[in-house]
């Protein structure tokens, strides 16, 4: 669900238990998307709450899927999606800039 909805998202941890780590693929700032998320009903927490200082931007959140089924899963990440692209401007991941001559 991550990577349809999410593209360039990396996802880590899903196997150590009931928690995953999304490493999302823009510069999203984390408190608006942890806020608007939870305004549609989504879960998610900061990663920068485990760090020294809580407020750091890390570009990463921590989501709990023990609970779910993988309906509500695909339904919540896909409200997720659409606090990405809405805080990003609906703009993909930069390119690699292509040589022109």
């Amino acid at each position: 669900a991550i990577a349809r909805e999410i593209p360039g998202a990396r996802v880590e941890g899903v196997a150590a238990g009931l928690h995953a780590l999304v490493r999302l693929p823009r510069a999203v700032p984390t408190g608006r998307l942890l806020h608007r998320a939870r305004a549609r009903g989504v879960g998610a927490y900061p990663l920068g709450a485990w760090f020294a200082d809580p407020m750091a931007e890390s570009g990463a959140i921590v989501l709990g899927y023990g609970s779910l089924s993988p309906a509500a899963i695909a339904k919540g990440v896909r409200r997720l999606g659409e606090v990405v692209s809405e805080l990003s401007g609906g703009v993909a991941p930069l390119e690699k800039p292509r040589r022109v001559i």
